[in-house]
């Protein structure tokens, strides 16, 4: 190990030029890297937030339909989502009491890390799903 790390020193001792340039911008390149990860993180935290609230009210109506899916998107919006690039799904309403309810969604995140290297916009879906069980019991006619 120590062998390799004299290569980047001169005979005087001094670190060289090179050697800066080259840890300067692997330090970089792992900065924009932290930063794509915190921000895919943050993202599927607040979608996880905002399908968190919207389960809560499937489980009170046994399922999902456009008032849910409303209630989700307002919810995705406080957080500060732009909701043009979610998509959401759920387990239709009625579903009777101790029945099993689920909702998915997904968002396009762009990654910022690539641009300053020349590929350009790259997107990833990050997906999210949470799944509860239904509490009300749906009576016949109602």
């Amino acid at each position: 190990m120590l062998s390799f790390l004299r290569r980047f020193i001169n005979q005087r001792g001094d670190i060289t030029g090179v050697s800066v340039a080259v840890t300067v911008l692997i330090l970089s390149v792992l900065a924009y890297f932290y930063v794509d990860l915190s921000g895919m993180w943050n993202t599927h935290r607040k979608l996880a937030i905002a399908g968190d609230e919207a389960l809560k009210v499937m489980q009170a109506e046994g399922g999902f339909d456009s008032s849910t899916r409303q209630l989700f998107m307002e919810m995705a919006r406080a957080q500060g989502l732009d909701t043009s690039l979610i998509t959401v799904t759920g387990t239709p309403k009625r579903v009777q009491r101790w029945g099993r309810v689920e909702i998915e969604a997904s968002m396009q995140y762009t990654l910022q890390a690539f641009k300053p290297v020349g590929y350009g916009e790259i997107t990833v879906t990050i997906p999210m799903s949470s799944y509860g069980i239904v509490s009300t019991y749906f009576r016949e006619g109602s």
